[in-house]
């Protein structure tokens, strides 16, 4: 349908509204659709003569509602409206256009209806892009903001000439003062008065070549308290190359700071104490080179002018020494720690023998990156251990053939005696002979509680029964006079044993047991003797040598007590005697 438009301006409005190239259409009074002109069929790819309710296809679904209801008010109104909606062309991109419509009057009434549609889309697009751009400067500027607040550190602006122009609250917190008195260089007045003249110079030399800025001071805090921080400023540059303001962060070190002198101290003084020390001590790589060495360790290797620090072992140690040493490096390698004895020529000769610790040298995730050792020199230990065990074995050797001559003496002058005499007599000499041998074992100086009672009641074991003499107790030292008095009283019980006792029948048997205790006196070891299943027991009328023996030499040589009871049961004997140092070892003999 075309509109009816009176003459001469009808003719000229319709060639208008058809040549015109933006979207037009026009409406009746009442709104409804009349004719629509060619540019909206060139956009579109519909004719220009629509149906009523098939032009608002053309629109965007989530739109066109909104456009039904704005026209619908525009009409109801007699008023100009306008609305924004996403038109779709021909290809089925949408695309968003600013429908405006306004009433045609005559006479004061409203005779059509005409519509326009301009494409927005480039100017929305732009507009959302700038608006996007601009939300986007504005959440930077936020992050940047909390960035600046939440950083624990001074942060500061200066301009081209050094002269701070920002400084962030925890800066004017710490001081206790304005922004403004941090500005231009006011900050030089917060550091520490032996801090101020390197400070500003290094600064102004900063600025003056261009270069990254870095300094420790320290800076007065509100309370007074001088803390140290290190501060890094960095450069600035305009596209010409030129420097146009400076950015930085003085950090607090002030803990560090503090560690650091105490590590400081602490290696001193352990450089000190390693340099010092007559011990060698050294560390070195998988490879054998030594990490470190300290002076006696290069003296031990002869290497006391230059060192050895820097050097492999294979060149400061013998070839046919290398190996050894090798070896015991390997296991600490593997993780083990070790004492070990390791010999070192001086000039070419062995001279000198260490005992060496050697431990796993580990790094901070556990893994073993070389070997820490500290070695003492036991060379004239080494020889004297050497001449006493050679006097010991003289000694002992002596011993025996005293013992031996005192024998062959007592059978001439004993010879009008009875056997038993004679054996008696034998056999107390082999019991002190036999604790001789323990003690030389143990150089003199001490023997095992489990060894004395061992050697001394060997003897009258049954070697086809020999659950019937049995001895348990912790492993102890005993000293010397202790171990020999110790031993004759258990050969002397054991004779008794083995002639009158429960040993002197099949059916019978002896326990040996012994613990420690604790008297008012101190620590003390009991022992106690019982015999079981031998015949029956009566209370002798007089005491004999042996029974004599035992009381006297445990009173007289262990300082200690012997209780002997004669019980129906079968012997009990009971010996109790101080110990001075007496400690059981870990394990129990049994």
């Amino acid at each position: 349908m075309t509109p009816t438009i009176e003459p001469p301006v009808g003719d000229i409005f319709q060639e208008m509204f058809q040549e015109l190239g933006q979207i037009l259409w026009l409406l009746t009074p009442e709104g409804g659709i009349r004719q629509f002109n060619a540019a909206w069929s060139a956009y579109t790819g519909l004719p220009t003569e629509m149906p009523a309710l098939s032009w608002a296809d053309v629109f965007h679904p989530d739109d066109r509602q909104r456009l039904i209801e704005a026209r619908t008010r525009g009409i109801q109104a007699g008023s100009q409206y306008e609305v924004e909606a996403r038109m779709r062309r021909f290809d089925g991109v949408y695309r968003r256009h600013l429908c405006r419509v306004k009433p045609l009057l005559k006479d004061e009434q409203i005779y059509a209806w005409l519509g326009t549609a301009m494409d927005v889309e480039e100017f929305r697009q732009s507009q959302d892009e700038r608006e996007r751009v601009s939300q986007g400067l504005a959440e930077s500027e936020t992050r940047f903001r909390n960035l600046v607040e939440a950083t624990p550190g001074f942060l500061f602006i200066s301009d081209a000439e050094g002269r701070n122009t920002f400084t962030n609250e925890v800066f004017q917190r710490y001081c206790g003062v304005a922004a403004a008195d941090l500005l231009g260089h006011g900050w030089i007045s917060f550091l520490h008065p032996d801090d101020h003249v390197r400070a500003a110079s290094e600064w102004r030399k900063a600025v003056s070549a261009g270069s990254r800025y870095q300094q420790e001071y320290r800076f007065k805090s509100a309370s007074g308290e001088y803390r140290w921080f290190v501060c890094n400023g960095v450069p600035h540059r305009n596209d010409a190359g030129e420097i146009v303001q400076w950015t930085g962060v003085a950090t607090d070190i002030h803990d560090r700071k503090l560690l650091e002198e105490q590590l400081a101290r602490g290696r001193d003084l352990l450089a000190a104490v390693l340099e010092t020390s007559p011990d060698p001590i050294f560390a070195k790589a998988p490879d054998g080179t030594y990490l470190f060495a300290n002076t006696a360790t290069a003296k031990a290797l002869g290497r006391s002018e230059k060192g050895v620090t820097g050097l492999k072992d294979s060149e400061v140690i013998a070839p046919h020494l290398l190996a050894g040493v090798r070896a015991h490096d390997s296991r600490v390698l593997g993780g083990e720690t070790i004492t070990e004895e390791e010999i070192v020529e001086d000039l070419g000769v062995a001279t000198k023998t260490y005992l060496v610790t050697k431990a796993p040298m580990r790094v901070g995730d556990g893994a073993v990156a070389g070997v820490v050792a500290v070695a003492r020199d036991i060379t004239e230990r080494k020889e004297q251990d050497r001449h006493r065990e050679l006097l010991i074995n003289e000694l002992n050797h002596r011993v025996k053939n005293t013992l031996a001559i005192v024998q062959n003496m007592a059978r001439q002058s004993l010879r009008q005696l009875n056997t038993s005499a004679r054996s008696a007599f034998d056999g107390r000499l082999i019991a002190l002979a036999a604790a001789h041998d323990v003690l030389t074992r143990h150089s003199w100086q001490a023997a095992f509680m489990d060894e004395i009672v061992e050697s001394a009641l060997n003897p009258f074991v049954d070697a086809a029964r020999p659950e019937r003499l049995r001895s348990q107790g912790p492993r102890m030292r005993l000293e010397s006079q202790h171990a020999v008095a110790l031993s004759l009283a258990l050969h002397e019980l054991a004779t008794n044993a083995v002639k009158h006792g429960a040993l002197s029948v099949d059916e019978g048997s002896v326990d040996v047991h012994w613990w420690l205790t604790r008297s008012d006196d101190g620590p003390e070891m009991k022992l106690l003797w019982t015999e079981r299943g031998g015949p029956k027991v009566t209370p002798p009328s007089k005491l004999g040598f042996g029974s004599r023996l035992i009381e006297r030499g445990v009173a007289q040589d262990l300082r200690g007590k012997a209780k002997i009871e004669y019980l129906e049961s079968g012997l009990l004997c009971e010996i109790r005697m101080p110990l001075p140092y007496g400690r059981p070892e870990a394990s129990a003999h049994s």
